[in-house]
């Protein structure tokens, strides 16, 4: 932006309105009056129609710079798994692919086409195709790093926010167990350590950083209530990562158990009275105690109520792909993913008519419409008893042979 007086009282003002096809605009005002009357009209144009230049030293970064740059600068306000899932696809699948590109000349057919190949043509090395998903969340990085190029002024418009991925490629459906599914997945998780974080995962519908971040102090047993305090992000040589939830919203409490008031009298109460999963988490706990009193200091204690043998905390890939798929494949359920469990309690509680609202605030959603495929009704209360029934062997008898 800049003036100059082409004679006397007359004036040339440039203004830089941005970029078009790689090149910078600017628009040319005349102006007739005095340096302070030309100083206020500069002001004013500048106000109405400038954007601020392209920073020289962005004019000419190639793609693999940029990126560099704005993990650098974006990185320490993510939250750490978000950060950690931008550097995969940064570092593994754009920069392989595009680095060298000019980012002023990187396009929306060169997006397009870099995504079309992506799921055939991986760039990590590893064998097999790409799923949807992945090649989705890959253009929402690029998509996001160049929305911040923007706003640095070093390019006009963020192309990837123009690329279309086919509708097959962008909506997924969780896998929904019946309660014959959940039945025959837990009775082949019967033998393993981590029964009673299955049991939980299917009666709250936690995710799986919650789950590996739950503490004691944060579930109340007679109250029959979890409250997700934090999350487990990640298990490092230098000890294991803790974070807060996913979002606010994500920060909530969980009903675990009958909520008929029988838990308020649980000194007169018979063992089978109380919450299936009270019970189990009873139980559990139990021998927990047992173990750390077997192993004294040996024992790694950070309060974790699921942990690996000896307290540590449980790697999520272990648990995921290793100790839960074997469970699944021993039910008949080969393929069936950890985060299905999640859907599978939302599907209950929505068949069971929990209302939108209410299960987006049971599920920690930031956004209703996160939820919206599910059916609507009121009350909690009924869904989480209608869950405890039909998990509970003692209820199942008897609703069987009533």
């Amino acid at each position: 932006m800049s003036k100059r007086e082409r004679s006397p009282g007359h004036w040339e003002i440039k203004i830089y309105v941005g970029q078009a096809a790689g090149k910078e605009q600017y628009e040319y005002f005349t102006f007739i009056g005095g340096r302070r009357e030309a100083d206020a009209e500069e002001a004013r144009l500048k106000a109405k129609y400038g954007k601020a230049p392209a920073a020289s030293e962005g004019r000419n970064y190639t793609v693999e710079q940029f990126l560099q740059l704005w993990l650098r600068d974006r990185g320490p306000a993510l939250g750490y798994r978000t950060r950690q899932s931008y550097e995969e696809h940064v570092n593994n699948r754009i920069i392989p692919a595009l680095g060298k590109e000019r980012l002023r000349k990187l396009g929306v057919g060169r997006i397009q086409r870099f995504l079309t190949d992506l799921r055939d043509q991986r760039q990590d090395g590893r064998e097999g195709q790409l799923s949807a998903q992945t090649v989705q969340r890959v253009r929402a990085t690029l998509s996001a790093a160049l929305r911040y190029a923007v706003q640095c002024g070093y390019i006009d418009s963020n192309p990837a926010a123009k690329v279309q991925l086919p509708d097959d490629d962008i909506e997924f459906e969780g896998r929904m167990l019946d309660m014959d599914e959940i039945v025959a997945l837990l009775r082949a998780a019967s033998g393993s350590r981590h029964y009673a974080l299955y049991l939980t995962a299917v009666c709250t519908g936690m995710r799986l950083g919650e789950l590996l971040g739950l503490r004691w102090q944060d579930v109340d047993l007679d109250r029959g209530i979890i409250s997700v305090r934090q999350s487990l992000k990640d298990v490092t040589p230098n000890g294991p990562v803790f974070g807060p939830p996913k979002s606010k919203k994500s920060r909530r409490q969980i009903r675990i158990s009958d909520p008929s008031g029988k838990l308020q009298k649980r000194q007169q109460a018979q063992p089978e009275d109380l919450g299936f999963l009270v019970a189990e988490l009873r139980s559990h706990k139990a021998r927990q105690n047992e173990e750390k009193l077997a192993l004294g200091a040996d024992y790694v204690d950070y309060s974790l109520v699921f942990t690996a043998t000896g307290g540590k905390p449980i790697r999520r890939n272990n648990l995921s792909r290793r100790d839960f798929a074997n469970v699944a494949r021993a039910a008949g359920l080969t393929g069936l993913r950890f985060h299905d469990l999640r859907h599978t309690n939302a599907t209950l509680l929505a068949d069971e008519g929990l209302n939108a609202f209410a299960l987006a605030k049971h599920l920690g959603h930031s956004q209703i419409s996160t939820t919206e495929k599910y059916v609507h009704v009121p009350d909690q209360n009924r869904a989480v008893n209608a869950i405890d029934a039909g998990l509970n062997p003692r209820k199942r008898r008897k609703r069987h042979r009533a």
